[in-house]
């Protein structure tokens, strides 16, 4: 992913490149938000959430074990829940917002909806699924 950074962002980046707590702690407030679920459209998510999901890797395309989706959120909500918390370093109060501001930007969802896939389970489903044919006689 790219990021524009903007010059007072590279400024206080530069000035905190010696402070080894820094990649320690956004590190911590990544890992913080991330640990949530994070989805594009929120509505859209909750519609294909009641049809039922398959999570699957992106990367090894294996399925995961299901896991609790009834809490998740946008990533507006996600970046408000970064604005709230707290940055522990030592940098101005004026860096640390900055720096914020660069991570929050860079926030994307991690749960995706794969309509490509879907379709694919769709027609693979439908695809094995056979007539029942039921022979009625008369009289019987």
């Amino acid at each position: 992913m790219t990021q524009d950074v903007s010059d007072k962002e590279a400024a206080a980046l530069s000035r905190l490149t010696s402070d080894q707590s820094l990649q320690m702690e956004l590190e911590r407030l990544a890992t913080t938000i991330y640990h949530n679920k994070i989805v594009e459209n929120k509505k859209g998510f909750a519609d294909d959430r009641r049809h039922g999901l398959v999570v699957t890797d992106l990367e090894t395309k294996r399925e995961i074990a299901a896991g609790d989706y009834s809490f998740y959120m946008d990533v507006g909500e996600a970046r408000k829940a970064l604005a709230g918390m707290k940055l522990a370093l030592s940098a101005s109060a004026g860096d640390c917002a900055l720096l914020k501001g660069l991570l929050s930007r860079m926030i994307t969802p991690n749960l995706i909806f794969d309509r490509e896939a879907t379709e694919q389970m769709k027609h693979e489903a439908s695809s094995a699924t056979r007539p029942v044919l039921f022979q009625v006689k008369r009289g019987r």
